[in-house]
C-alpha cells in the first residue's frame, strides 16, 4: 500500500517537474534556462546567478565520478552521457519549489528515478546555499547512480543504499560513529546484523532514536567497507548484487578471505568502532 502511494506521488511529481515550462500559463511564469555538462543537464530559473549554476554542475560532475568509481560504475562508459544525462531542475526559491512539487516547506530537494521520465533520472531542488552542494546534492546523486547500476529488478539492501548516499555528505562519518558509540555506552547497543541487513526503517513507526541509529549504522558500515577494504572489493559487492546474488553470497564473493558471512562482518565492524571511535 505504501509502495503504491509512493509511486503515485512520484508519477505526479515527475510530470510536474520535468515540464516546468508548462507553468508559463500561471500569473507569475518562470523563465527557464539550461546548462549542459558531460553527465548532467541543469534546468534553472532565470535570475539564479550563473556562477552558482556553474558551481552546481561542477560539483555534480565531480560527485558522479567519485561515486561511479566507488561502485565500479566507471567500467560502463556509455552511461549518463548525451541523451542519457540526468537532469537537475532548480526553482528560484523554496516557496516556488514547494508549490510546484508539493514537497513540504522544509524539503531541500529530492531525486526521482522512474521509467516514465525521459531518461529516468531527475533531481529537483531550488536555489540555496547552506550546505546543499556538499549535502543534499551528492546524497541524491548517489541514490540515482546506485539504483541505475544495480537496476530495478534487484533488491538493494536499504542500509547499503542509505549508507552510500550519506557517505557522500561532508563530515557525516564521524557523527555516525558518535551516535553508535553513545548508543552502546547507554546500554542500547547497535542493531544486530541479522536484523539490520534486511531492515527498512524508512516508512515505519519506529522511535526516532532507532531510526537515527539505523541511518548512522548504515553509513558506518559502508564507510568501513570502502575505507578499510577498498573500492575494488566494494565494486565487486555491488556487481554481485546487480547480477542477482543475495547479500550474504555477494559479501563472500567480494571479500573471500575477510568475511565468511554477515556475522564475521558484524564482528570486524564492531571491533573497529569500539577500538577507534568509542573512547
Amino acid at each position: 500500500m505504501i509502495k503504491n502511494k509512493r509511486r503515485l506521488f512520484i508519477i505526479i511529481l515527475v510530470f510536474i517537474c520535468i515540464y516546468p515550462y508548462l507553468l508559463s500559463a500561471s500569473q507569475n511564469p518562470i523563465e527557464w534556462k539550461q546548462k549542459k555538462g558531460a553527465h548532467f543537464i541543469v534546468k534553472y530559473a532565470s535570475g539564479i546567478p550563473y556562477g552558482w549554476v556553474a558551481r552546481l554542475l561542477s560539483y555534480a560532475e565531480n560527485y558522479y565520478s567519485k561515486i561511479a568509481y566507488q561502485i565500479g560504475y566507471t567500467r560502463y562508459t556509455d552511461f549518463w552521457i548525451w541523451d542519457k544525462r540526468a537532469e537537475i531542475i532548480v526553482y528560484p526559491d523554496r516557496r516556488s519549489f514547494s508549490k510546484a512539487t508539493g514537497q513540504p516547506i522544509w524539503s531541500r530537494g529530492g531525486a526521482i528515478r522512474d521509467g516514465i521520465f525521459r531518461n529516468g533520472r531527475l533531481i529537483v531542488t531550488f536555489w540555496q546555499e547552506n550546505g546543499f552542494l556538499e549535502g543534499v546534492l551528492p546524497h541524491e546523486i548517489a541514490h540515482l547512480i546506485l539504483h541505475d547500476f544495480i537496476g530495478d529488478s534487484r533488491k538493494i539492501p536499504v542500509w547499503l543504499d542509505e549508507g552510500l548516499a550519506q557517505l557522500q555528505e561532508k563530515d557525516k562519518v564521524r557523527l555516525a560513529d558518535m551516535i553508535i558509540c553513545n548508543s552502546i555506552k547507554h546500554g542500547n547497543g547497535y542493531i544486530p546484523f541479522q536484523r539490520f541487513i534486511n531492515a527498512d526503517f524508512r516508512y515505519t513507526g519506529m522511535p526516532k532514536e532507532k531510526i537515527r541509529l539505523f541511518y548512522a549504522q548504515s553509513l558506518s558500515v559502508v564507510a568501513f567497507l570502502i575505507r578499510h577494504y577498498g573500492v575494488n572489493s566494494f565494486g565487486i559487492l555491488c556487481r554481485c548484487l546487480r547480477d542477482g546474488a543475495d547479500f550474504s553470497i555477494a559479501l563472500r564473493k567480494a571479500y573471500p578471505t575477510i568475511f565468511k558471512n554477515i556475522f564475521s562482518l558484524e564482528k570486524q565492524w564492531i571491533k573497529y568502532i569500539t577500538e577507534n571511535s568509542c573512547h
